[in-house]
């Protein structure tokens, strides 16, 4: 039998234009979040297969070490990440391993020229027998003897062997027209402090109220252009939560957006 050929990529397309991960990351951890990112897509795409194991401690600590950031820190971003399916949301929540689909799209292009197959989105247990090619992380892929066999499944719980789909985390009302679960607001309190998270709220609720707004997920779009408005906002008035009055209605109490303001996108 031949040997396998491994997948991995040289080079990555890098686009120079406005990216939310980008903003996202830079504006909440500064020049680390905006390393990290490539450094993590860099990584991916040396590794065979395209996807990184974290679920091993060495592995995690090697991550880490070559994006020079703490631990709890690389925790955040990749939940960050993963919340914003920038990474595979399952993959990471459920086994800990990295999977960036954007980036395996974007070297499609390459594999095009080559006769090895584009990787596919990990598999494990039965599923991982109808895949066309053995993939396995090797994060030093000079070193054949270091290469791994993917860890064998967890066992399937009994909801999920009847098929049935696993209950959604019930939202929460933060304000009249803003729900979010326990966990995302959790995150963005944890990411921006309580006093901002409170202002996006309060942004939000204003603006989907006056305008008859509708979101799938408010958390989506509050990451999607409602902190980058408070953010706004807090620059403005020198980073401090006093300055607000002057965009209330003292009737009714409510938000009065500015000349320059612009609403978010729709999810």
């Amino acid at each position: 039998m031949g040997r396998l050929k491994k997948q991995t990529a040289e080079y990555f397309p890098h686009f120079v234009g406005d990216s939310r991960t980008k903003f996202v990351l830079e504006n909440t951890w500064g020049n680390d979040g905006y390393a990290f990112w490539f450094k993590l897509l860099e990584l991916l795409c040396r590794s065979d297969g395209h996807y990184y194991d974290c679920s091993r401690p060495a592995d995690k600590v090697y991550l880490t070490a070559i994006a020079k950031v703490e631990e709890e820190t690389a925790d955040a971003m990749l939940e960050l990440l993963a919340s914003m399916e920038k990474i595979d949301s399952e993959l990471w929540n459920e086994r800990k391993i990295i999977w960036c689909q954007h980036l395996v799209d974007n070297l499609a292009g390459m594999y095009a020229k080559r006769t090895t197959a584009i990787p596919s989105r990990p598999k494990f247990g039965d599923e991982a027998e109808q895949q066309p090619e053995a993939l396995a992380v090797d994060p030093k892929p000079e070193k054949e003897e270091e290469v791994k066999q993917p860890k064998p499944a967890k066992k399937t719980s009994g909801r999920k062997k009847a098929g049935l789909k696993t209950p959604k985390p019930e939202k929460k009302q933060y304000a009249e027209f803003v729900k979010l679960t326990e966990a995302e607001y959790e995150t963005l309190v944890a990411l921006h402090g309580g006093d901002k998270v409170r202002r996006m709220i309060e942004v939000l609720d204003n603006y989907k109220g006056a305008n008859g707004k509708k979101y799938t997920s408010d958390y989506r779009a509050i990451l999607n252009w409602v902190v980058e408005r408070v953010n706004e906002e807090y620059a403005k008035r020198g980073g401090y939560d006093n300055g607000f009055a002057a965009n209330r209605r003292p009737d009714a109490g409510g938000f009065t957006p500015s000349s320059g303001f612009r609403g978010g996108e729709q999810s």
